[in-house]
């Protein structure tokens, strides 16, 4: 119930690979044609030849939908970010890819509230299944900022749930987030890293190689060590600090100061070392 809408602002974004494009493939959403359960997906549409974002007003075949036009045809064998967005101030829905220009289309009806499962890879679980690679998949109720989206894309690199909520553009992303799926689990059911919506397997989905420039630790080499050849290998030792620890690598010196809040003396320790403003959130 969480994942359903109703005329409120809400987000959705993933990485997708495709294998092939001999089909409609859905991404992600709440969608169920059976029973007039739609409410909002992802999916590619293999006549237009485009990724589509779609919502429906009523649950029933009466539906709005925006195509990935700036993009154009997308390619196999090839990572995409997509984010798609209702604004319900704006009323429109609108679908972007790896940062570029936002496609929009006018929609003042909000959206269906209905009881179908949300799913990834599978309209309900079962039709128009995905032929391909999905990754770092979420769902919140807030329309992301530019900057926000430009953080999420990261240049194709990509970022995982671990990245959110930490500094720069990323640091409200879990405001209003419901769900956040890695998607890195080698089988079986796949965790959401924010709440409780555990996607349950179906039909054995299995695991393959994801993001190739993903980063899978965020910090600073301290030094590397040559280790001598075992077995013919050449080998070294690195080690590396979190972001924090490079202040303490840097000795800093600032001039003393009393009746200081906590929040305005790191701020000061954080200057001095080189960090932005931009960079940084300090509660007062």
């Amino acid at each position: 119930a969480s994942l359903s809408t109703g005329n409120i602002d809400f987000h959705i974004g993933c990485w997708v690979y495709m294998d092939s494009k001999s089909a409609d493939m859905f991404i992600m959403g709440k969608w169920l044609t059976a029973g007039d359960h739609r409410e909002y997906r992802l999916f590619f549409d293999q006549s237009e030849d485009r990724f589509r974002f779609e919502v429906s007003a009523n649950g029933d075949s009466t539906v709005v939908n925006i195509d990935a036009d700036d993009l154009g045809s997308p390619s196999v064998a090839t990572w995409y970010f997509i984010n798609c967005w209702h604004d319900a101030t704006a009323n429109t829905i609108n679908i972007q890819v790896d940062d570029g220009t936002a496609d929009s289309a006018a929609h003042a009806g909000g959206l269906a509230d209905k009881d179908g499962d949300f799913s990834i890879g599978a309209e309900d679980g079962d039709g128009d299944p995905f032929d391909g690679r999905i990754e770092s998949a979420f769902f919140t109720k807030e329309v992301y900022t530019a900057a926000e989206r430009t953080f999420l894309h990261r240049d194709g690199d990509g970022v995982q749930y671990s990245d959110i909520g930490l500094t720069g553009d990323g640091s409200n992303l879990k405001a209003s987030l419901i769900g956040w799926w890695d998607l890195q689990e080698a089988s079986g059911d796949r965790a959401d890293s924010e709440n409780d919506n555990t996607l349950t397997d179906n039909n054995t989905v299995t695991d393959a190689e994801g993001i190739p420039n993903l980063a899978q630790w965020g910090g600073f080499i301290k030094d590397v060590e040559p280790i001598p050849s075992l077995g013919g290998l050449n080998a070294a030792r690195l080690i590396a600090i979190g972001p924090l620890g490079q202040v303490n690598l840097d000795k800093l010196r600032l001039a003393m100061a009393t009746s200081e809040a906590t929040g305005t003396a790191v701020g000061r320790i954080l200057t001095e070392a080189g960090w932005s403003t931009d960079d940084r959130t300090i509660d007062a």
